[in-house]
């Protein structure tokens, strides 16, 4: 059967959908179950008039796709940006606020209580695109083992690097050192924590004193 409805995890593509008599108009965010499984799958219909198969639509509507995810058991998984770390954090979608996008990078404070993880830890994290619809047995069975976000401290990385070692704001920057024989000299930089504990350094000005600066 053709694909009548794309899954509100993008990823996962389209689906063909039993509508069961029901009267949906297209764009409508639905769950939908398959066979043999109790996990309410989140979907936005694209074409109502193509019949369905392989998932059987329920009567449960929502106002958006993250309206549907957060209120059928919902995982994101973030993987560390530190290689040397094995935390792997899971969170409840709605911790988050709104679905992230592959790539998106957070610093976070984040909190387990009575999981083998359990503590705060304070790190970055990036999410891969793991996210997953459990059913509700599934999702309690591990209940323990999810975390809470305390805190995102940053979330506008461009990069793993960024989050865990700060950035640079302005461009590279070249002053005269000798400036007859046209020598130059670029650095050091000043550098600065800024209110989100990242490190930040000023690409366009120079360190003049310090045991680093351009006067020793």
């Amino acid at each position: 059967m053709p694909a009548n409805a794309n899954y509100c995890i993008t990823s996962s593509g389209s689906e063909s959908i039993d509508f069961n008599g029901q009267s949906i108009p297209i764009g409508s965010y639905i769950t939908a179950t398959a066979p043999g499984t109790d996990v309410f799958s989140c979907f936005n219909t694209i074409d109502v008039t193509q019949p369905g198969s392989s998932f059987t639509a329920t009567t449960n509507t929502y106002s958006s796709c993250y309206d549907c995810l957060i209120n059928n058991y919902t995982l994101v998984t973030l993987s560390p940006c530190d290689s040397t770390s094995t935390l792997n954090p899971q969170f409840d979608l709605s911790q988050f606020g709104f679905i992230p996008t592959v790539g998106d990078i957070f610093y976070l404070q984040i909190t387990n209580v009575g999981g083998p993880e359990e503590g705060t830890y304070t790190a970055c994290f990036e999410f891969n695109g793991s996210i997953e619809q459990l059913d509700e047995a599934s999702y309690n069975l591990k209940i323990n083992e999810y975390f809470t976000i305390d805190r995102i401290i940053f979330s506008n990385f461009s990069t793993c690097t960024e989050c865990l070692y700060g950035f640079s704001s302005n461009t590279e920057s070249l002053i005269c050192s000798i400036c007859p024989s046209g020598e130059t000299q670029s650095g050091p930089h000043p550098q600065w924590t800024n209110e989100y504990g990242i490190t930040v350094t000023q690409m366009n000005a120079y360190t003049l004193g310090g045991p680093n600066g351009l006067n020793n």
